[in-house]
């Protein structure tokens, strides 16, 4: 279990750095945001570090809380992102249309914090037994 959260920790801690938002309007005028233009990303990268950092503590039950914990703050991260970049293009996304798209990092973000959620319980699972 532990390489699985030092792999899921490190995903999230890699995806911060991806893109997480690409806009393209044409003209060679495209840009893409990574997780760490926003507080929102930040928070996913820091519970990335406290979840690979879990994986060090001995006792199961705490590790499982902590796990499901930094997971949802993770996924809340990534919510949050998201919510501020639909409030921002909110009101131009008519003039927009499709050129805005959410990034792989986005993705991946998301992808790894629901597996440490998992992870989280099935931790608590097994210290039960």
């Amino acid at each position: 279990m532990r390489w699985a959260a030092l792999v899921f920790g490190a995903v999230i801690v890699v995806s911060v750095f991806l893109p997480w938002v690409s806009v393209d309007p044409g003209f060679g005028m495209g840009m893409t945001y990574s997780g760490t233009h926003s507080g929102w990303g930040k928070l996913s990268l820091i519970m990335g570090v406290i979840c690979a950092g879990l994986a060090f503590l001995p006792m199961p039950r705490i590790k499982g809380i902590g796990y499901i914990a930094a997971g949802g703050l993770a996924v809340i991260g990534v919510l949050g992102y998201w919510s501020v970049v639909g409030d921002v293009l909110g009101p131009y996304r008519h003039l927009m249309g499709d050129l805005v798209s959410l990034g792989i990092g986005l993705y991946l973000c998301a992808a790894a914090a629901a597996g440490v959620i998992v992870m989280g319980i099935v931790e608590l699972r097994q210290g039960e037994g």
